[in-house]
């Protein structure tokens, strides 16, 4: 299921089958420059790059979630606009399915908005030029049922037509994984958040009858659009999604960042641009965003020879050790200021830290004791457990009595990590009793030293060091031993020390079969994104050569208002660095998702050059090369057979010309005789 030039499917189990979402697409034909945001002058040419990379991808069908032009109803441009975005895009080698949007019929009916709801003479023309606006798709055990969200709550006999409709098709989709889309989403932050003056959800009667339905029929999959940001929550068991738009951003809900307005005021932030890709199978569903970053040139997006990588979509279940420490909420609520064309107030989440880890693959999450104490971080930490990624929670504490309390909205908590404030040593009488509380609770034990340290180069005060250090393991590991004690985990600060490869190969060398694993912790240094990517590689390698270990990532996000400012896997609008695709393809790439979590961790790592490392796993040979040097350095007997451009998350056949940047990895095999 891979285009030589499109998209690579390798690292990725075949579904029962597979469908594109593409939400809010505005087309709009080639006129005037706008005075307002001039990006709209390129929303034609994006969309033309977009139905272009969308030829390359694999699907059964596409669904468009709604608003297929700039222009809408009432508007002199609209008839030619909509009827020229609805040829292009049936152009495509797929079928397509439309969901009715604000710019296709109409908005909802709302006394406050300065926007003309549907119409019965929109509606007759909305269907006449794609379908039907409430239909329903079948496939394997799934029944994909689409509905007109903008002719809710205006008393149109289409409106009650559908709404009898829709009861009937649910009660009769019975013992089948029911799919609900819609354009207007029902809620965004809050369940009962108010309707009137809100532009961007259902009205009240509306959302609760949609909301009973989807508890009532067991739904596993809700779709919404219309505000072009992800947004994400849970009803029931359904996972409900706000998918973003491919062309541009609405400009309030940039009030989520602890950032400067992105470009355009919020409208042109590019690196949440992108459409959807969800993956089907017997007993799940996958939801995949590929970015296209507002690209006009899809050569700009995908070099000739390139395919995007498809990677997994969360990092449960495979035995990855890559994980990621929160330094800040994993969740944060915002009221959205009043912004045109709402009169109100929105309440919103920022989920993209949410939807980043998921993306990331990250299957180890660290994260402050007192997270989990709050039902609403909980509950979003529950959303990643309850697709197996490990939780750790960490307490600073003298004398480790703080336990994760038991809940009933989230899986329980992995690992208890005990910081010890000013000690490499746990206090002897509490440690026993820490150690036999969190095996009751059947939580793993984990140790992490809280030191000041001396001064680092260049700063007026000293840092204090969380995670032992070289001396610091040979300590409490001797110290262990002598006791015959034992806990599951030992956290390991990685520190910025260049020559951490040979000082922790060398004393994991020397473990014994009884001690502890590794957390190792590693932390961004710089705001040199080149140097970051080498740095992060390179603990990667350091991870797998050490059996049992894991590899925590901070900051997530950029972390730019303190006393050591240093880029994060996403820079402040939660948009990604490099990091994040060099993260996320190693990842992928050594822990695809179909291998079993239930498999050995077996990995050989050499080093070869200061620049290269060789990783072997059972037949799989890879080479990681992090400069020119490395690259000179690999031996003749070593033939090259693919190239992952891991700054770009793309793959290519293997030539001597490298059009990537630096670090890549190649997969290569030996030749014996050389």
């Amino acid at each position: 299921m891979s285009d030589p030039a499109g998209f690579d499917f390798s690292l990725v189990e075949e579904p029962l089958f597979q469908f594109i979402v593409v939400a809010d697409s505005h087309d709009r034909l080639v006129g005037a420059v706008d005075p307002e945001f001039p990006s709209r002058g390129h929303q034609h040419d994006r969309v033309m790059a977009l139905i272009k990379l969308l030829s390359k991808m694999p699907a059964e069908f596409l669904i468009h979630m709604g608003d297929l032009v700039q222009d809408y109803p009432e508007t002199a441009a609209f008839p030619e606009s909509i009827s020229t975005a609805v040829k292009a895009l049936h152009e495509l080698p797929m079928p397509i399915h439309h969901v009715a949007g604000n710019h296709d019929v109409g908005d909802k009916p709302d006394r406050t908005m300065p926007t003309h709801p549907a119409s019965v003479e929109s509606l007759e023309y909305y269907h006449e030029l794609c379908g039907q606006s409430w239909y329903r798709i079948d496939r394997e055990d799934c029944c994909l049922l689409v509905i007109n969200s903008q002719i809710l709550d205006t008393g149109m006999a289409a409106e009650i037509e559908q709404r009898a409709w829709l009861e009937a098709e649910m009660q009769a989709a019975q013992g089948k994984r029911i799919f609900l889309f819609f354009h207007l989403p029902l809620y965004l932050g809050q369940r009962d958040e108010q309707a009137m003056g809100n532009y961007d959800i259902l009205g009240n009667i509306s959302r609760k009858w949609l909301l009973d339905l989807i508890e009532k029929h067991d739904v596993k999959f809700a779709g919404g659009a219309h505000v072009h940001f992800a947004f994400f929550d849970t009803i029931a068991n359904a996972e409900y999604h706000q998918f973003a738009s491919p062309t541009f951003t609405r400009p309030g809900f940039s009030h989520l960042f602890s950032s400067a307005a992105p470009s355009e005021r919020g409208r042109n932030d590019c690196g949440k641009l992108g459409f959807y890709l969800v993956r089907v199978f017997a007993g799940e569903i996958k939801l995949h965003f590929i970015r296209t970053g507002g690209v006009t040139d899809l050569g700009d997006l995908l070099p000739e020879g390139s395919s995007i990588v498809i990677t997994p979509a969360h990092g449960g279940a495979r035995g990855s050790s890559l994980g990621a420490t929160l330094r800040e909420p994993i969740l944060r609520a915002v009221e959205v200021p009043f912004t045109f064309p709402s009169v109100v107030r929105q309440h919103v989440r920022n989920d993209y830290p949410f939807y980043n880890l998921r993306e990331l693959g990250a299957a180890h999450i660290r994260t402050p004791w007192h997270d989990w104490e709050d039902e609403a971080q909980r509950r979003r930490l529950g959303q990643l457990t309850k697709a197996g990624v490990s939780l750790t929670l960490f307490s600073l504490d003298e004398s480790g009595e703080r336990y994760p309390s038991v809940q009933s909205d989230a899986a329980a908590p992995t690992a208890m990590e005990w910081q010890l404030p000013g000690r490499v040593i746990p206090p002897e009488e509490e440690f026993a009793v820490w150690v036999a509380q969190c095996r009751e609770r059947n939580l793993q034990t984990a140790l992490s030293p809280v030191i000041p340290s001396s001064a680092p180069s260049g700063k007026q005060h000293p840092r204090t060091r969380i995670g032992y250090n070289a001396a610091g393991i040979a300590e409490v590991t001797t110290w262990l031993r002598d006791r015959e004690e034992s806990v599951d985990r030992l956290v390991v600060d990685l520190g910025f020390d260049t020559s951490r490869w040979e000082t922790w190969t060398q004393i994991a060398a020397q473990k014994s079969p009884g001690d502890p694993d590794w957390d190792f912790k590693f932390e961004f240094d710089s705001v040199d994104d080149d140097h970051n990517c080498m740095a992060l590689a390179e603990a990667f390698v350091l991870n797998l050569a050490v059996p049992g270990s894991r590899l925590f990532v901070d900051p997530l996000t950029d972390h730019d208002r303190t006393m050591d400012e240093a880029n994060g896997l996403c820079d402040t609008m939660h948009n990604p660095r490099p990091m994040f695709n060099v993260y996320r393809s190693l990842n992928a790439i050594v822990f695809p998702e179909n291998a079993a979590a239930t498999l050995p961790r077996d990995f050989e790592v050499r080093r070869p050059h200061d620049s290269l490392y060789a990783i072997t796993s059972g037949v799989r040979k890879f080479a990681l090369v992090l400069d020119t040097t490395g690259r000179s350095a690999i031996p003749g007997a070593w033939t090259a057979a693919t190239l992952w451009d891991l700054r770009r998350g793309q793959s290519r056949a293997w030539s001597d010309e490298h059009p990537v940047t630096f670090p890549y990895l190649i997969s290569y095999t030996t030749n014996p005789e050389t």
